[in-house]
């Protein structure tokens, strides 16, 4: 009985990718939640659901749903990033810095965690926070040394800062 609520849960699950893709989003949500009640201990339909809600622009929503993927698997690196992405829309900057260092707590993969990185330095810098911004930026690059954009917004910080004399010195070095 349970193979075949599994199984009937993935076909929902991937009825429900299908028309997101095809941006059919009450279709998608409907599926998404059925494959969400067959399968309560699971995640991704509700990480699934939550993109629906993005897409859509309903970031409340959205970020309900990643909450309720995050309560199942607190790991889930991908669902802290989403919804750090959330309340950076939101312009709740607090929160996605939250959110953000969780997602960098249970992060493997480097280019994600550069992601990361970059977007928490793109928020410390709106905030005026630049040493922060410095900070982060710098560990990202440690990761990938040769990212232009990085390089780029680096810049931009060391200049907002009144430093850029700083970084043409380390860029010549």
């Amino acid at each position: 009985m349970i193979t075949v609520e599994k199984s009937e849960c993935t076909e929902y699950f991937k009825k429900g990718i299908e028309a997101r893709e095809e941006k059919n989003f009450k279709a998608a949500i409907k599926y998404l939640n059925m494959a969400a009640n067959l399968s309560p201990d699971a995640a991704l339909p509700y990480l699934a659901i939550g993109l629906v809600y993005r897409d859509q622009g309903k970031l409340e929503n959205a970020i309900n749903a990643f909450k309720k993927a995050i309560e199942i698997d607190p790991k889930r690196a991908d669902a802290y990033k989403v919804i750090g992405l959330s309340y950076k829309d939101l312009r709740q900057y607090s929160n996605a810095e939250k959110a953000f260092g969780k997602a960098l707590e249970f992060e493997v993969f480097v280019d994600n965690r550069v992601e990361i990185l970059s977007i928490l330095g793109e928020i410390f810098t709106k905030e005026g926070r630049y040493n922060e911004a410095i900070d982060v930026f710098k560990k990202a690059l440690g990761l990938d040394p040769h990212n232009n954009t990085l390089l780029y917004k680096l810049g931009m910080v060391y200049y907002k800062n009144e430093n850029f004399d700083e970084e043409i010195g380390r860029a010549h070095v």
